[in-house]
């Protein structure tokens, strides 16, 4: 009997620790609370489809899409460097084609998504600003496209570095 209550206490204690570590790892991961409802972050065993939008024709794999409060839609966006004073620009507008595209297939805006960096997260509203903004980048990018050279758009050598166009760009940092 003595042997019996060990081992309930021994479960009890193991099943407690269970839950604190697994509410530690997710306050840490920076997904909010709710439902995930879109996963591209860590399932080796299945791959996430793109979401899609015809009308910007743009696609995407946001980390994941959580449906948060009374049921709103937050795309999260991983990175895994430490987070700069504020966020990047270019990760701004990647997470705003991502509220985009969470608007478009799931036919709900969300109100705002989140960037989480190693140590922080941001929480980046989707205005109509916002939207603006991304559709004309896309717009300028689509013009890009039709254009047969098109200057660099930054000073950085690590970008260049990570180039697959760096060996044969006139304007390469490398």
């Amino acid at each position: 009997m003595p042997q019996l209550i060990t081992l309930a206490i021994i479960c009890i204690i193991f099943a407690a620790g269970s839950i604190w570590l697994s509410r530690w790892l997710k306050e840490r991961s920076g997904v909010p609370d709710g439902d995930v409802v879109y996963d591209d972050a860590g399932s080796w065993y299945e791959v996430a489809q793109p979401l899609f939008s015809k009308e910007l024709m743009l696609a995407g794999k946001p980390d994941y899409v959580v449906a948060g409060e009374n049921g709103i839609l937050i795309p999260v966006e991983f990175k895994s460097t430490k987070a700069p004073k504020k966020p990047y620009p270019g990760h701004v507008m990647q997470l705003a084609a991502y509220c985009a595209l969470v608007e478009s297939h799931f036919g709900q805006r969300p109100s705002h998504g989140i960037i989480r960096y190693d140590d922080r997260s941001f929480n980046i509203d989707y205005t109509r600003r916002l939207e603006h903004e991304l559709h004309a980048i896309l717009e300028e990018m689509r013009f890009d496209l039709e254009e047969d050279e098109v200057p660099r758009n930054h000073d950085a050598w690590q970008r260049c570095n990570g180039c697959g166009f760096k060996d044969v760009c006139a304007e390469s940092l490398v």
